[in-house]
């Protein structure tokens, strides 16, 4: 994941930096092997891609509207 800290992070970004820092030294093994033998997981990576798709389609809805609102400022 290519992020980096900037000059205007947030608390929880700086905490998504150094969860970022500490995991992305382990292996893929230790992940898979996290998966394999959780019987919670399949339903955990379901409920985080959701969530993931939720946030999506809110910021795509947010892009949307401010390009209409431009549109309405630029017809003027």
């Amino acid at each position: 994941m290519e992020i980096e800290s900037t000059p205007i992070d947030t608390k929880n970004f700086q905490t998504l930096l150094q969860l970022k820092d500490s995991t992305i030294k382990d292996s893929f093994d230790l992940y898979s092997g996290l998966f394999v033998h959780n019987k919670y997981a399949k339903q955990e990576l379901k409920k985080l891609g959701l969530a993931v798709e939720k946030v999506k389609q809110k910021l795509e809805k947010v892009n949307d509207e401010s390009e209409l609102d431009l549109q309405s400022i630029s017809s003027m």
